[in-house]
């Protein structure tokens, strides 16, 4: 079990991301996952999130990166035989093993890369900085996206599969103490979401979760000004037809979501490229 100490810092970091990749935009909703049956545990995350509204004002300060080298990695192999690979970010100042976090890049489900933003890679260098041991993950990509030697579509359930496989990576790799949380943006805000509600906690789903402007509901196609590229996108990740609801929920972690669910901080913008509609499922 992931100490409270341990989930906070994780979400603090996720709000530092969270500030760089959006410092023109001014306002933000923060909530966070409603299911947790005990209400101790509601409170304290609720005063919590008093504590990340004072600290908006101050992430467009971070600290410099470190100067951690990452190293290339396998962390797997798909079930198309696609190898799988990380950047593995471990501290420098303090022996381990420690916490893992695996940093999930976005890109509309078909692009991006471990280095694909350099805010990402700056991410991993602050969490190595903090004591964490960061595993930044590539993983299979819809089309028109693919890695090398992928023969599988890269539509859904390939991504998910491949981060279930990187946590139970992640938390068996000797350099981690089996602690394992996950912070992704976009594409990777949803399979953050995804394996925060699904999966077997202590093996394949996550301890504690941030989640930056992630599809959460698959099936919510609602009027906004983006909705044609928007429906593109998903369809195009999950493979599937707008009417075939079935495939859509299983896709989706708000449908997917009940008390059970890994703690979750979900942040979002009122000028997000996401639909606002995904953070009122």
């Amino acid at each position: 079990m992931v100490t409270m100490g341990t989930g906070f810092d994780l979400l603090t970091e996720g709000l530092r991301f969270c500030g760089r990749l959006n410092r023109r935009r001014s306002t933000w909703s923060l909530k966070f996952s409603s299911l947790f049956a005990d209400p101790v545990l509601k409170l304290r995350l609720l005063s919590f999130q008093l504590k990340i509204a004072l600290a908006i004002g101050l992430v467009g300060v971070c600290r410099a990166a470190g100067d951690v080298v990452p190293t290339t990695e396998v962390y797997g192999i798909a079930s198309d035989g696609t190898v799988l690979h990380w950047d593995a970010y471990a501290p420098t100042t303090k022996a381990g093993p420690w916490p893992a976090v695996l940093v999930i890049h976005g890109g509309n489900f078909y692009g991006g890369s471990p280095t694909s933003s350099p805010d990402s890679v700056t991410l991993a260098q602050d969490l190595a900085a903090q004591g964490y041991i960061a595993f930044s993950i590539e993983y299979r990509l819809a089309p028109p996206g693919t890695l090398p030697g992928q023969k599988s579509s890269g539509q859904f359930p390939d991504q998910t599969n491949d981060v279930k496989l990187a946590v139970r990576s992640a938390r068996s790799d000797p350099r981690c103490n089996g602690q394992v949380g996950s912070v992704g943006g976009s594409a990777g805000g949803s399979h953050t979401a995804f394996v925060a509600a699904t999966g077997t906690p202590g093996d394949d789903r996550i301890d504690v979760g941030v989640s930056l402007s992630g599809l959460y509901d698959a099936t919510d196609f609602s009027p906004n000004p983006g909705l044609a590229d928007y429906t593109v996108k998903v369809l195009g990740y999950v493979g599937v037809p707008a009417t075939d609801l079935t495939v859509l929920k299983a896709a989706s972690p708000a449908w997917l979501a009940d008390k059970t669910i890994a703690p979750l901080l979900m942040v979002n913008s009122l000028e997000d490229p996401m639909p606002y509609s995904q953070y009122q499922t």
